[in-house]
């Protein structure tokens, strides 16, 4: 199976199941669910779990060298959560332009890849 992304590998499984042992079978569609659950783009991360990491800082290099944007859910005083699009870095935490929400933000995510127009 090398050489075959998380799809292909459960397509093989099933279509190979009456020759494979069902435990292996079992075994393997729990890797690749794992697998494809971490690759899962709209997945809320708490901030009690964790900031975003260098890499994921690294990918979002839009606006300016140092902050990375991504889209936030805020919970301010007593009023509904709410998402919004803040800047994130090491040093000053989360912000959006000067005001600091370090207190507010509650989970976060990396932003969506923009649409790209295909060209013919």
């Amino acid at each position: 199976m090398a050489g075959m992304n998380e799809i292909e590998k459960a397509i093989f499984l099933f279509e190979n199941a009456n020759v494979l042992n069902a435990n292996a079978i079992r075994q393997e569609l729990k890797h690749i669910i794992k697998a494809l659950e971490a690759q899962q783009v709209d997945k809320w991360i708490p901030v009690s779990e964790r900031l975003p990491n260098e890499k994921e800082c690294n990918l979002y290099d839009v606006m300016h060298p140092c902050h990375r944007q991504f889209i936030c859910t805020v919970k301010i005083g007593e009023y509904e959560p709410q998402t919004r699009q803040l800047f994130f870095s090491k040093v000053f935490g989360w912000k959006y332009g000067p005001e600091d929400y370090n207190e507010h933000v509650i989970a976060w995510q990396p932003l969506l890849e923009p649409y790209k127009e295909e060209r013919l």
